[in-house]
Parts: C-alpha cells; sequence; structure tokens
C-alpha cells in the first residue's frame, strides 16, 4: 500500500497518493453523473472528495506531529481512496504516548465538525440540519451540511475500537496498562478482526466500501499482531550476537558480472561497498539483481548511498524496524568500540579481481568501523532460536516475520539454529536459505 507518486514533501515527511485514488475520484463523478443526470452535480462530487481528503491529510499530519513531540519521526504519508496512512518508523510502546498519538487525528475531525456547525446552523436550516444526517442529496449541493458529517462521521469510524484503527490503538493502549503489551495487541487485533468480519457481512448487503474497510482492517490487525510479537522476540537478542563477522567487501570500480560470480561463490548477497578506507555505499541484493542483466554497469553506478546501518549493541528490535519496509534486505553494522572493531579484523577480507587488497577496517562518514552485515536471513534464524528457548511467543505467535520483510524462503533442516544464535562461522549458518527475487518496482 506504501507504492504511489510523492506529490508533496511536508516538513520533510513524503505525501505519496496511492494511484487508485484517481481512478476512484473518476469512478465516482462518474457515478453521481449517471445518477443525478447532472454534470454540475458531478464536478461537486470531485470536490467533496478533494475537500475530504484534504481533512484526511489535517488528520495524518495531527498524528505526525504528536509522533514527532515524542521523538517518533514519519518515513512518509500515503494517501489511499479509503483514507490515509501514517507510515512511522516505530509505534510508541509507552501506552500513554501511542494513546495521544491516535486520538489526535479523530480530534482533528471533531475540531474541523465544531468549526463547521455555525455554518450549518446559519446556511442549511438550524437545528433540524444537525439531526438529518444529510450527506450528498443528488438533487443539490449542500457544502457545509456535507463537510460538516463527512468529519463526524470520519471521527466517529476511526473511534471505533477497531485494532488497526485509531480506536482500537486507543484500546491497545489501555489493555497495555494492565496486561503486558503483545497480550494487549492480540486482544486488539482479535477487536479488530471481530469489526472486519462485521464490516465484510454489512458490505455485502448494504455497501461496498465496507467491504474494501473490512479487509483493510483485518489484513492490518494481523499484520500489527504478528510485528508486535516479533518485537517481543527480537529484544531478547541483540544485532552483535546474530550478525556476519565474515563477510566480503567491493570496490566501486569493479563490474556487477564479478559480484554476481563473487555472490554465488561466497553465498553473500548484499555487499558493503569500500575505498581507500572509507565506507562509500551498500549494494544490496535487489540491485545486484535489477542490474546484474544490463551489461557494462559498475558497482558505483547502482549501490546505495544512504547506508542504511544498526550497532552491534542496538536490540534486533531496532533492526527488524529498518528491515521492516522491504527496500533493504541487510544492514550495515558499524562500531567506534574498539573490542568490537579487533574482533571483525581477523575476519573481513576484501575481495577484487586480483585477490586481496588489504585488511583495513573501513570507517563511515561518522568514523565508526565497519563490523559486521545483518541480513533478513540472519533475523529469522534469531527468531526460529529465540522463540525455541523462550516461552516469548509460544501461544502469540502468528507466522514468521519473514513475511513482513518481503522475503521467500525453503526450509532445510534446522539443527544449527542454536548454532547461528551463539555467532559461528559462515558454514554453520545454513539453515534458512535466501532466494534471488526480483527487486521492487
Amino acid at each position: 500500500m506504501a507504492k504511489g507518486l510523492v506529490i508533496a514533501r511536508i516538513r520533510g515527511v513524503p505525501l505519496k497518493l496511492h494511484w487508485t485514488f484517481l481512478l476512484v475520484v473518476g469512478l465516482i463523478a462518474a457515478a453521481v453523473i449517471f445518477v443525478s443526470g447532472s454534470l454540475v452535480m458531478g464536478l461537486y462530487a470531485v470536490g467533496l472528495i478533494l475537500l475530504l481528503f484534504f481533512f484526511v491529510l489535517v488528520h495524518e499530519l495531527a498524528h505526525v506531529a504528536v509522533a514527532r513531540r515524542f521523538g517518533i519521526p514519519t518515513k512518509e504519508i500515503t494517501l489511499l481512496p479509503i483514507g490515509g496512512i501514517s507510515h512511522m518508523e516505530r509505534i510508541p510502546e509507552a501506552p500513554d504516548q501511542e494513546a495521544k498519538i491516535s486520538i489526535a487525528g479523530p480530534l482533528v475531525n471533531v475540531g474541523f465538525a465544531l468549526l463547521l456547525a455555525p455554518f450549518v446552523f446559519h446556511f442549511h436550516g438550524g437545528w433540524s440540519a444537525f439531526v438529518s444526517l444529510h450527506l450528498l442529496d443528488l438533487t443539490e449541493p449542500s457544502l457545509f451540511l456535507d463537510l460538516f458529517w463527512l468529519n463526524v462521521i470520519m471521527g466517529a469510524f476511526n473511534l471505533l475500537p477497531a485494532f488497526p484503527l485509531d480506536g482500537g490503538r486507543v484500546l491497545r493502549a489501555l489493555l497495555a496498562l494492565k496486561m503486558s503489551y503483545v497480550k494487549a495487541t492480540k486482544v486488539a487485533a482479535d477487536t479488530g478482526k471481530t469489526f472486519a468480519i462485521l464490516f465484510g457481512l454489512i458490505g455485502l448487503f448494504v455497501n461496498f466500501w465496507l467491504l474494501i474497510i473490512a479487509v483493510f482492517v483485518y489484513l492490518g490487525a494481523a499484520g500489527e499482531e504478528r510485528a508486535a510479537t516479533a518485537q517481543a522476540v527480537f529484544r531478547k537478542a541483540q544485532v552483535r550476537d546474530v550478525m556476519h563477522r565474515d563477510f566480503v567487501m567491493v570496490r566501486p570500480d569493479e563490474p556487477i558480472e564479478a559480484i554476481v560470480e563473487r555472490s554465488f561463490q561466497t553465498r553473500q548477497m548484499d555487499f558493503p561497498v569500500v575505498r581507500s578506507g572509507r565506507l562509500l555505499g551498500f549494494l544490496d541484493r535487489g540491485q545486484l539483481t535489477s542490474a546484474a542483466g544490463q551489461g557494462g554497469l559498475m558497482v558505483e553506478d547502482v549501490m546505495r548511498r544512504d547506508i542504511p546501518q544498526v550497532t552491534p549493541e542496538d536490540d534486533l528490535s531496532v533492526a527488524f524496524r529498518r528491515l521492516q519496509g522491504g527496500s533493504v534486505k541487510a544492514l550495515i553494522v558499524v562500531s567506534d568500540d574498539r573490542e568490537e572493531v579487533e574482533s571483525i579484523g581477523a575476519s573481513a577480507e576484501m575481495l577484487t579481481d586480483s585477490g586481496r587488497e588489504g585488511r583495513d577496517i573501513p570507517k563511515d562518514e561518522e568514523g565508526r568501523r565497519l563490523v559486521g552485515i545483518l541480513a533478513v536471513e540472519d533475523m529469522e534464524r534469531a527468531y526460529l532460536y529465540i522463540t525455541q528457548r523462550e516461552s516469548i511467543g509460544a501461544e502469540t505467535r502468528v507466522g514468521s516475520p519473514m513475511q513482513m520483510f518481503g522475503g521467500r524462503k525453503r526450509r532445510v533442516p534446522k539443527a544449527g539454529a542454536a548454532r547461528v544464535a551463539r555467532g559461528h562461522s559462515r558454514d554453520e549458518r545454513e539453515v534458512w536459505v535466501p532466494v534471488m527475487e526480483e527487486p521492487e518496482r
């Protein structure tokens, strides 16, 4: 759902418009013209939809503003035909913070409704307008009344305790005061799924949009439950417990064909790009796969210069959040800890077409040393090991975190799962075998 056209940036946050938005606007306008027989009403419907999505945008910006107060950045906002989504770097597990972020959006709609109320009273028949539930009369435009009821309905609908709607998030925050975050998420998700089934049944007979919303709510609730369980599991280990310390680095002036061959030789799929002791970029499997068939490309032509990083001290939950979007399948691990750097000095090597080229450990722009790579397959192995070792997740585990990384997998014997989590060599890491796949487009 996150894919779309970037139409603006608001305080550095990309605002995306999903491709289906314009299609839906056109279909609604055509339907109104067909039913009313009036081009004017069709244009009015388009204007009303655009104003509606202005309210949706302000609703989402309220979430973003409150989240920013708590130090939580937002990656992007996406406008969909059924509403908006704010993609935050993380969801706060402090119940009061989540409740405040969640309630901010519906309060915006309440505020708009209160601002519109005097105009409704003046232009649309006094107090009777507030009990008419008038919405989009196809015989004549009623702008203030329509906008008033759109905000009332939007605010009220979002306050339903149907996770992951705002009301469902408030419900989870309240439950988390009395029980664990994972259990609170499970209860809220089950409630959301129940509402989704009810929406779907009503939508089959009354309103097609409710059916679409039902699918969104059900999938969203299931996804949030998986994510919360995975976060709880990943807090049990650190990046240093799972990362690859034996890895291959490449130069920016090497041909892609040579890197593809090296990937088959070493079973490594993501490569740090270094030169003269500096970490310059990152070549991930998606870029490698995409560039492999084009011919004549060098590493520097396709590598990422925004290097996705974690430190050895980070919980795996930090890495999980950074991998969750699916844009990359591995992270660079950097450190300024002397012992950590010394531990990597004997294992990291730079292979070039002519063989080895030194053993100096490269630095990033902040002077931290490159000490490892953490891939989604490492995260999957850690997840398996921790859930086998700990009771956590035994009742709430609802699938693999690999699903949220966008990866595909094939199972092989898992005898090495425990050894992997203790940091043994690459030869013992063959529990989950990655599959080269087409990059996201």
